[in-house]
C-alpha cells in the first residue's frame, strides 16, 4: 500500500486550489491511501495571502499533526502545494516544510499557484538559503499546463510533469440556453483588480455605447470593502448600471444555474498566482465560448477562434471587440460552445485527472512504469 500525506486546505473557502485538494482526497485509488493534514489558515478568500496573528498560532499544531501522521501511519510520500509569488505564504512554507519535509523519504510539489520561484531573487543571503532548503530537490513537481511557470525546474525537482486539473461534469444532461438578447456574459472568481474586473467594466462601457443587448453577471467575493466600493463607483461613473449585476458569493447550486443561463464566459485575468483556472473548465462543460487573457495556463484551455478568443492582458478594447463578435453571432456562440464541451470531455474530466495523479504517486513510490 502506497501512503501519501496530503497537506492542504479543503473548503471553505471555495477557491480552485482548495477544491482540487478536496477532489484529490475524495478519490479512490485502490492501492494508494491518502491521509490528510488540514490547513485552515483562511476561512474566506479575502483572508488568503494576508497576515493574521491567528495564522501563526495554527502553525505549531499543523506541524505536530504532520509529524504524528508520518510516524503513526508510516507514510513515505509528502504531498504539498507551495506558495505562489506572495511572500507571506512563502514564509508559511518555510515554517512547515523546514520542520517536516526531511522526515519523509519522498516529496511531491503540486503548483496550483504559479510564479513562486520568482521570490528567490527578492531575498537576501539568509532568505535564499532557507528558500533552497525548503523547496529544492523534491522528487516530483507538477505544473498544470505547458504555459504555467516552470517553478519545478527552478526548484531543481528530480522530475517535472504536467497534469491539468479536472472537474466533475456538472453539465451532464444540460439543455442549451437561448441566445436571444440580452446576451448573458458571466465572470466567476475573486473580485479583485488583478482578475481584470475594472478592465471588464471598461469593455462593458464600450459595448453599451454601441447599443448592444447584453448583461454581465459578476460572481464572487470582493477582495476588500475598499475595492467593492471602487467597483460600484466605476459602474456609476460609466453609467452601466443596467448592464452589470454584482451577484456576490453564491452557493454551488446557484453558480451552476448561472452557468446554465449564461451564453459567454469572460475572464480577463492577470492575477499574479494564476495557473489553470477551474472556472474556465466549468464554462467549457456548459458549452460556453470564452473570452480570456493570454495569461499563464489559459492558452492551453482555449483554441483561438475554436472554443474562444485570447486577448492581451489589461486590454479593454480587445475584450469588447471579441465580446461584440459573439453577441452579434448566436451561431458562433453555439458552435464555439459545443467545441469547448468536446475539449473538456477529451482533456479535463475528473476521471482523467485521478488516473494521472494515481500514476504519478506510483511512480514516485517506485511502483510505476
Amino acid at each position: 500500500m502506497i501512503k501519501v500525506l496530503v497537506v492542504g486546505q479543503t473548503p471553505p473557502p471555495f477557491g480552485g486550489q482548495i477544491m482540487m485538494t478536496k477532489m484529490l482526497l475524495d478519490a479512490n485509488y485502490g492501492d494508494i491511501r491518502l491521509f490528510h493534514a488540514p490547513i485552515s489558515f483562511s476561512r474566506g478568500m479575502d483572508e488568503i495571502g494576508k497576515f493574521r496573528f491567528k495564522k501563526i498560532l495554527k502553525l505549531f499544531p499543523l506541524v505536530l499533526n504532520i509529524v504524528y501522521q508520518r510516524f503513526r501511519y508510516g507514510i513515505d510520500i509528502l504531498y504539498y502545494t507551495p506558495a505562489g509569488p506572495n511572500l507571506l505564504p512563502m514564509y508559511r512554507d518555510f515554517a512547515i516544510l523546514l520542520s517536516t519535509r526531511w522526515l519523509f523519504p519522498r516529496c511531491v510539489f503540486h503548483f496550483h499557484s504559479g510564479g513562486g520561484s520568482n521570490n528567490y531573487h527578492r531575498l537576501g543571503t539568509l532568505g535564499r538559503f532557507l528558500f533552497r532548503r525548503t523547496y529544492f530537490h523534491v522528487d516530483s513537481a507538477i505544473r498544470l499546463s505547458e504555459f504555467s511557470p516552470r517553478d519545478g525546474e527552478e526548484y531543481r525537482a528530480r522530475s517535472n510533469i504536467i497534469i491539468p486539473n479536472g472537474t466533475p461534469d456538472f453539465a451532464k444532461g444540460f439543455i442549451r440556453r437561448s441566445t436571444t438578447p440580452p446576451v448573458k456574459i458571466l465572470f466567476v472568481g475573486v473580485v479583485r483588480e488583478s482578475k481584470g474586473i475594472l478592465i471588464l467594466l471598461e469593455a462593458a462601457n464600450r459595448l453599451a455605447k454601441k447599443n448592444l443587448g447584453y448583461e454581465i453577471r459578476i460572481v464572487g467575493k470582493c477582495e476588500s470593502p475598499m475595492f467593492e466600493q471602487c467597483v460600484n463607483n466605476k459602474i456609476q461613473e460609466l453609467h452601466i448600471e443596467d448592464h452589470i449585476h454584482l451577484c456576490g458569493v453564491v452557493s454551488h447550486e446557484e453558480k451552476m444555474e448561472l452557468y446554465r443561463e449564461s451564453n459567454i464566459f469572460c475572464f480577463p485575468t492577470f492575477f499574479e498566482s494564476e495557473s489553470l483556472p477551474m472556472v474556465l473548465m466549468e464554462a467549457m462543460q456548459f458549452s460556453m465560448p470564452i473570452v480570456a487573457t493570454r495569461w499563464r495556463g489559459i492558452p492551453s484551455l482555449i483554441e483561438e477562434e475554436v472554443n474562444g478568443f485570447l486577448v492581451p492582458i489589461q486590454d479593454s478594447i480587445a475584450i469588447a471587440n471579441k465580446l461584440e463578435i459573439l453577441i452579434n453571432n448566436p451561431e458562433k456562440i453555439q458552435q464555439m460552445g459545443e467545441r469547448g464541451r468536446q475539449l473538456f470531455l477529451e482533456n479535463y474530466s475528473i476521471n482523467k485527472y485521478y488516473e494521472s495523479m494515481g500514476h504519478l504517486f506510483r511512480q514516485v513510490a517506485g511502483e510505476g512504469s
